[in-house]
């Protein structure tokens, strides 16, 4: 199917054995091997972009993602990330480490508030990082397509004041597993985690 990218997902703080990993406080106690297999099953897979999921990730999140990013890098060079968690810090730790690749590295996501796009805008442009836009406002999802469309509209004034403008039809816009773009984005068909006992699918 014509632009349908695939994301792969199995790097995922909730999964058993990865999430064990990503639990571990100690770099010196983190085992790096089932990541990187992971990471090469899902390009086996035809994935376009490894996704990375810390979750929140308060604790230690800014040393943990850039360790993330290098073990995943290591395993598969020139395969362009996601990088997933709501501690904005972890995000920008991870982008400082991120090689070129093969597309621009990926911001997952920016939600449709303030205190979030104000800060993970200007991470997109100074890193030159594409983005998924979660048309997840203060209130929760959008009520109806009226609503959605104006989160969106709300994310214009900082693409275009950090001159993201430029590549904005690299970004994704999302609500709540719903594409509003005109990319599709889900994991490959009958594709399962390892371990997370779903499909993975957007």
């Amino acid at each position: 199917m014509e632009n349908m990218i695939l994301f792969g997902e199995s790097l995922n703080v909730i999964s058993r054995v990865i999430g064990k990993e990503f639990k571990e406080a100690d770099p010196a106690k983190r085992n790096p091997e089932p990541i990187q297999e992971e990471a090469l099953r899902q390009k086996e897979l035809g994935m376009d972009y490894i996704d990375i999921n810390l979750g929140p990730a308060k604790k230690f999140g800014t040393e943990l993602m850039p360790w993330v990013v290098n073990v995943v890098q290591e395993a598969v060079p020139g395969m362009p990330l996601l990088l997933d968690s709501s501690n904005i810090d972890a995000i920008e730790a991870g982008l400082k480490v991120c090689k070129p690749a093969d597309a621009p590295h990926i911001i997952n996501s920016i939600m449709a508030r303030p205190e979030r796009y104000e800060k993970m805008v200007p991470l997109a442009a100074q890193y030159e990082a594409d983005f998924v836009a979660l048309m997840w406002g203060p209130e929760g999802l959008p009520r109806d397509e009226n609503e959605r469309a104006a989160f969106t509209a709300d994310f214009e004034p900082d693409l275009h004041g950090h001159a993201v403008e430029k590549r904005h039809e690299s970004s994704h816009f999302r609500s709540a597993g719903q594409t509003i773009d005109r990319h599709c984005q889900r994991s490959a068909p009958g594709y399962r985690g390892p371990d997370l006992g779903y499909d993975g699918r957007q």
